[in-house]
Parts: structure tokens; sequence; C-alpha cells
């Protein structure tokens, strides 16, 4: 008996032990758990907003056993702007054990626009690295882009042997931003130098900063890129041309537009409206007779970008000779807003034995000619259809209300070629008699017409659309709520607004973002936050809010 009580004393004293190192121990733990890192996010962003009284904090925080506060301390150090923090970001730089604090080292010293680090940075650049002590080194894009904020020239010829000798096409990408941003033209004289190994020259890298920091030689340069190099090379090469806006690159440009490629016929035109120069304007007016319709639409887009006085009247004088190039002539006399061409426009409408029809019927829209309202009508009813869906589109340009029943018709037979024109017509003259027939298209259409409905729905406002509207944001259909969301993007209804911020803490992440796009598109402000709608809302004027 008393051998059992002993044991039962020793059991006791064991259990009491137990008790309180478990209860220190949790202590303990409590004491040097880390913060979580949403924790320190949300420091983080304090930090932002207190800006220069945050650096006691931040200097401390620099010294965390936590290496996540101390990457968040050296983002918020650069923030600051203060270059008196340098020395500080430095220190951690070099002699910080964490990969991680290192990159946010480099990136804080971009944010300060600290000259004196660059010879620092630059020696991280061009290290290799050592295994053998196991030593990561920061991130070679960081250091790219934190040389190119700081923008230092010592740091060009660095970056161009590294631009030369990288296969990293990432990495080639980054340099080429940072050259540009450093904005010393003495880069483009490197990159005009003769390269010692053509094979690996960094030719679309070379293209674009050329364009950004053009130097004597840069147009035969990309000139002979066009000519010589593969497809990525002409595009860049291109692209940098327009930007440069050069008038000598117009006659190699212009035989390149009958291609079959469309993103070099895209940048194609785009070089040859930016540099608009009057030497396109024939060539591009002979290019409307293309065989390749295509190409003469685009010339036609190109021709209707650009500023000369003399385009309107040269492509009315090939108009009248030729009727094979209709559609794109039509086109450009219709956006170029040449009223000299209505009679022969209307002539040729009037023969749906006449190529380009379409066209024709919406130049009559964008001349604005009500005159035309009545032959537009009858092109619209056509049974075969020549010209009927431009005549639509005319219809609701011009917001013919004469047009409604018409319109109303087509929706009833939901004739598959002119349906969507209808629907955007209807729209466009926004008569609220219409928004019942447009709901029950799209109840009736299996769907098929939403994102038309919805557009003209929302062109058309009032208390009706706005019903709809919430009926299908709330109905829990994916296929509805975007239609909702649609119009709600679409919206100029500032009775939605109140709705609209109810919408900004909605579990569907894309709803909210329809609520934040269509907030901005009716009210024209530009908030970001549940919280900032509302203070905006409450200050409004009483004469604001009655809408509401």
């Amino acid at each position: 008996m008393v051998k059992s009580f002993k044991l039962s004393v020793v059991i006791l004293w064991l259990v009491c032990i137990h008790f309180f190192i478990s209860s220190a121990f949790s202590q303990n733990l409590e004491t040097i758990t880390p913060p979580s890192a949403t924790s320190i996010t949300e420091q983080y962003y304090r930090w932002i907003e207190t800006g220069k009284a945050a650096i006691p904090e931040l200097k401390e925080a620099l010294n965390s056993d936590n290496w996540r506060m101390r990457t968040h301390a050296l983002l918020a150090m650069g923030r600051t702007g203060d270059a008196a923090l340098t020395p500080l970001v430095i220190d951690r730089l070099n002699n910080d054990p964490n990969t991680a604090v290192k990159n946010c080292a480099v990136m804080a010293l971009g944010d300060l626009k600290e000259t004196s680090a660059v010879p620092i940075l630059l020696d991280l650049l061009t290290r290799a690295p050592e295994p053998a002590k196991k030593k990561a080194l920061p991130q070679q894009r960081l250091i790219v882009q934190s040389l190119g904020k700081i923008g230092d020239s010592r740091a060009i010829t660095p970056l161009f042997k590294l631009l030369a000798s990288t296969k990293s096409e990432q990495l080639k990408i980054e340099i080429a931003d940072a050259l540009i941003a450093i904005n010393d033209p003495s880069i483009s004289i490197l990159l005009q130098k003769k390269p010692t190994d053509p094979g690996r020259f960094p030719y679309v890298q070379a293209a674009q900063i050329l364009g950004a920091l053009p130097v004597d030689g840069t147009e035969d340069f990309l000139i002979d890129l066009i000519k010589n190099k593969p497809l990525p090379i002409k595009n860049a090469a291109i692209i940098s041309l327009g930007s440069i806006r050069s008038a000598k690159s117009v006659p190699t440009l212009l035989p390149l537009l009958e291609t079959d490629n469309t993103h070099l016929q895209t940048n194609i035109s785009k070089a040859l409206i930016s540099i608009d120069s009057s030497a396109a304007i024939i060539p591009l007016c002979d290019l409307l007779s293309s065989p390749n319709q295509n190409t003469a639409m685009t010339s036609a887009r190109i021709l209707t970008r650009m500023t000369d006085k003399k385009i309107s009247q040269e492509v009315y004088e090939r108009f009248k000779k030729y009727h094979t190039i209709n559609a794109p002539a039509a086109f450009v006399l219709g956006q170029k807003k040449y009223a000299p061409a209505l009679p022969e426009l209307r002539t040729r409408l009037g023969d749906d034995h006449e190529t380009g029809q379409d066209e024709m019927a919406e130049a009559l829209g964008w001349l604005d000619d009500r005159e035309s309202i009545p032959l537009l009508m009858k092109v619209a009813t056509r049974k075969n259809k020549q010209g009927s869906a431009g005549a639509i589109w005319s219809l609701g340009h011009l917001k013919a209300e004469e047009a409604i029943p018409l319109m109303l018709k087509i929706l009833k037979t939901q004739d598959r070629q002119l349906t969507a024109s209808a629907v955007f017509a209807l729209g466009e003259i926004g008569d609220p008699a219409t928004v019942k027939p447009l709901i029950d298209l799209y109840y009736e259409s299996g769907l098929q017409y939403q994102m038309q409905i919805a557009l003209s729905l929302a062109q058309i406002g009032g208390p009706e659309v706005a019903e709809i509207l919430k009926t299908n944001m709330e109905s829990g259909n994916p296929k509805r709520r975007k239609m909702a969301g649609y119009m709600l993007l679409k919206s100029r209804d500032i009775s939605l607004v109140p709705y609209a911020i109810s919408l900004l803490n909605h579990p569907d992440e894309t709803i909210q973002r329809y609520a934040l796009g269509g907030l901005k598109n009716i009210t024209g402000q530009d908030f970001n936050t549940e919280k900032e709608w509302k203070a905006w809302e409450k200050n409004q004027r009483p004469s604001q809010q009655s809408g509401f």
C-alpha cells in the first residue's frame, strides 16, 4: 500500500510538471508565432498610406525575424521615395540570407531611383552564380527593371551585352523596356552597328528600341529589316516605322498590303495611318480595285483615317468610273461624309444588281441623309436581301422612328440575316415602346440574340429595362446573369446606381466587375471600392439623388 501511494504521488507530480511545461510552451508559441501573410499585407498598405511618417516602423520591421515582414518593409521603403533609406536597402541586398528579401531590395532601389545603387545592381546583373557558396542572386529581370526605373546611362552597355547574349525571350522584352525607359539614344547607335553574330542578334528588340529612340540611320536600318528578315522582325520594324512616321518607308510598305497574313496587314495599316503621307493616296486608291476584297477594304479603311482633303474627291472620281469598287469606295465616301456622292450612291443602291449594296446603304447613314429613309426602308424589305442589313443599320443610325414597325416585323420572323441588325436599330432609335418586343424576343429566341438585345435595352433605358435587368441578375441562371451584367455595363441610367453599388459585394466576382464598370459608365467617376461609391452617392445634390 505504501508503494502504491508513492507511485501515485510520482504520477501526480509528472502530470503537474507536464501541465506547467505545456502551459509555458503554449504561451511561448503565442509570443513567437509569426504574423500571417494577410496581416503583413495589411500592414504594408498602412505603411503606404502613412508615407514617410512610417519610416521608423519600417526600419524596425527590416530587422524582423520574419522574412515576409522584411520584404514588405523594403517595398514600402521604395514607395516612400526617400533616398536616405538607400544604405539600409543595400545592406539587405548584400547581407540578407533570404532570396525573396534580396529581390525586394532590388525593387526598392528601382522605386527610390537611387543612382548610387547602379554599380551594385550592374555587378549583380553580370555576376555568375556561385553554387559552392549556395548564395542565390536576385532575379535578373528585377535588376533590369530597376535599372530602367533609375534611368542611368551607365547601364546601357551592360544591358546591351545581356540583350545580345541571353536566350530568354522574356528577359529580352524586359531589357528592351528598360533601355527605352533610360531614354538615351546612344543605345540606338550601338544597335545599328553590324552584329558579330547576326543569327543571335535581337532584331525584334532592336526595332522596338529604334522606334522609340530614333537616330540618324534608323529609317534605313528598319526598312532593311522589312526586306530581308523573318516575319516577327518585319512586324516589329513596321510598327517602329509607324512610330517614327517614316515617309521614306511608304513605297516599301504599300506592296506588302497585298498579303494573306492578317497580323502583318494590320501592322502595315496602322503604320500607314500614322505616317499619313500624301504619297500613299494614289497607290491606296489603286488598291480599291484589288481582286482581293480584303485588300480593297483594308485600303479603304486606311484612306478613311488619313487626313489629306484630296482623298474624298480622288475616291469619288474612281467611284463614278468603276462600278466594281462600289463597296470600298462607298465605305470611304460615307466615313468621310462626302455629300457630292449622295446622288450616285442613291442611284446605285436602288439597283440591286450593283455590287456593294450593304456598304452603299451604310454610307447613306454615315452621311446623315434623312431624305434617303424611304429608299432605305425599301431596300430593307427586299426579298433577295441585297443591302437589307446595311439599310437597317442606317435606319437605326438615322433614328428613323417610321421604320419601327418594319423592325418589329423582323423581330417576329426572327430572320437570321436581319434580326441582329433590327435589334441594333431599335436600340439606336430608343423608343420605350420597343422594350417589350425586345424582351419577348429575348425569351423566345433561346438567348440567341442575348448580347445585341442587352445592348439595345441598355441604350433605351427606363423602369422596364431596370426591372428586367434586376430580374435576370437575380435569376441564378449564368447566361441571364451575363446578359444583365452586360446591360448594366453599357447602361447610362442613373437610377441604377444604388442597385449597382449593392452588387459590389456580390459573391460572384464577375458580377462585381460588371457593377463596377456600369457605375463608371453611368456616372463618369473612377472609384473602385464600395465605400468610395457610397460616399460619392451620399454627397450628391438632392436633385441628383431624386433620380436614384
